[in-house]
């Protein structure tokens, strides 16, 4: 089995610094990285419409491999939508929690 990592990849508009259109085209364009770079996706959410604060998250799998690749895309898309930084944050141990007989 080849190495992976789970890894939990946030952006945000907090400060409304994109206007909907771009935070739209911001959200497309992780989607479209992460479907390129990541293993697998486990999942994605977005704040609620009626927040005050935009953001989303993705949970993925990555490949060793490829994490330094997904990070310098990440690091790009960042610059490109004039953002400080993307948040990434490894899950280093994973426990499943095993259902009572």
């Amino acid at each position: 089995m080849e190495d992976r990592i789970t890894v939990y990849i946030s952006i945000g508009n907090s400060d409304d610094g994109l206007s909907q259109v771009m935070w739209a085209d911001f959200i497309h364009s992780m989607e479209l990285a992460l479907t390129n770079l990541a293993y697998h996706q486990h999942g994605e959410w977005f704040s609620e419409p009626t927040s005050e604060y935009q953001n989303a998250i993705w949970c993925v799998e990555v490949r060793t491999v490829m994490i330094q690749q997904l990070k310098v895309r990440l690091s790009k898309l960042a610059k490109r939508f004039k953002q400080k930084s993307i948040a990434w944050v490894e899950a280093k141990e994973v426990e499943l929690i095993l259902s009572e007989e």
